[in-house]
């Protein structure tokens, strides 16, 4: 839990950036690629002048080698006319005088563990579909144990789920509840309203960011990286399979990536994410969580127990 908090407050932000700057330079929406017009070479002319100026590397491919597809893309070139390139841009490149950098990044790292920055360089491109799906599987984790839903309840709220008791000041998250009999699973509010569950900050928190990561109606999409032709993300929440393999993933990654710091992001906590074995395909080791999270529609409002679960 500590890392999934971690991943809110310092992690994610870079990873929302980098995802959000990566996307707007695919699609030709960036700020930066206004300054890029005319022919490829006339493009690359500008982009090689520009980095002289800034003192910009080239970006390049970790074994070594120019990414030629990345300069394009940040050229402002449509990615239907990113194939080859020509003599007359190989020999641009060739005679640059630019070196060369090991990765192709996007954003910038501003999070920071134990007042380190969390990684020492920026986001590669291949790695943000991965940290992306593993940041809301954080997210998804958060919610999970402090808000008292049950883990089907979490990866079917929509966007705008968030809202504020006027008279009492509590924060509230509004979704559909997950067994009944009466339930219609794949329209749930055609058999019943919204139903709001008192939480804390932190849950908040996590859902404003999964807002600011997409904008599809699920904050929990089938898929936020790749096209799902029979369950299609704009209509379609993640699986528990899926999502149970997205934390397995998470916690391989945090294990991996961070073993070498010994110290936990929040002293007094053990914060090293034990491995377990594989999940059930349905994430219920999630349900009633470790923090105290009221559901104020159910027939007797209680806060959930502090049980823990290995």
């Amino acid at each position: 839990m500590a890392w999934a908090l971690v991943m809110i407050e310092e992690v994610g932000p870079d990873i929302r950036d980098a995802w959000h700057e990566y996307q707007q330079l695919e699609t030709g929406r960036h700020i930066s690629q206004v300054r890029y017009t005319g022919t490829r070479e006339e493009r690359l002319c500008a982009y090689l002048s520009y980095c002289r100026q800034q003192g910009i590397a080239l970006p390049g491919h970790d074994g070594g080698g120019i990414n030629y597809g990345h300069i394009k893309r940040l050229m402002g070139i449509p990615k239907a006319h990113r194939q080859g390139v020509s003599a007359a841009m190989l020999d641009l490149l060739v005679h640059s005088g630019l070196p060369v950098a090991h990765f192709s990044g996007a954003g910038r790292i501003t999070g920071q563990i134990h007042g380190r920055p969390w990684r020492e360089h920026p986001i590669a491109i291949g790695e943000l579909p991965t940290l992306v799906r593993l940041l809301s599987a954080a997210l998804f984790t958060a919610v999970c144990y402090l808000s008292g839903m049950r883990p089907g309840e979490v990866l079917n709220l929509r966007r705008g789920c968030r809202d504020t008791d006027e008279e009492t000041g509590e924060l509230l998250v509004h979704g559909f509840r997950g067994k009944g009999f009466d339930r219609v699973p794949d329209q749930p509010d055609a058999s019943e309203p919204l139903r709001p569950w008192v939480v804390v900050d932190v849950v908040h928190a996590a859902i404003g960011l999964l807002e600011e990561l997409h904008d599809l109606p699920l904050l929990f999409p089938s898929s936020l990286i790749s096209a799902h032709g029979e369950r299609p993300a704009t209509v379609n929440a993640r699986t528990g399979r899926a999502m149970n393999d997205d934390i397995q993933d998470l916690i391989s990654w945090i294990n991996s990536t961070y073993q070498g710091r010994s110290r936990c992001p929040h002293p007094g906590r053990s914060c090293r994410p034990h491995q377990r074995q594989p999940l059930p395909s349905h994430p219920g080791p999630l349900h009633r969580p470790q923090a105290a999270g009221t559901d104020r529609s159910r027939t007797t409002i209680r806060p959930y127990s502090h049980k823990s679960y290995p």
